[in-house]
């Protein structure tokens, strides 16, 4: 693969074997189907929606802050 001008990439992953996985995915899942049943685009409040599943209830939250990184 180097040949062709590759190298190896190691991507750490969360487990989704864990309890912990399905309660946050089962949270996640809630809050779309909470912003889809409002009629606006949950595409649209994704970061709000992010913030939810977070903890965030205001600016002033002390939740983590995320960034976004595009990979090419």
């Amino acid at each position: 693969m180097r040949e062709r001008g590759l190298r190896p990439l190691q991507v750490w992953v969360p487990d989704v074997r864990t309890p912990e996985f399905a309660a946050e995915a089962r949270k996640q899942s809630v809050l779309v189907a909470q912003a889809d049943a409002t009629g606006r685009s949950w595409a649209s409040h994704g970061d709000s929606i992010a913030d939810r599943a977070a903890g965030a209830t205001d600016a002033g939250s002390t939740a983590p802050t995320r960034r976004r990184v595009d990979i090419m």
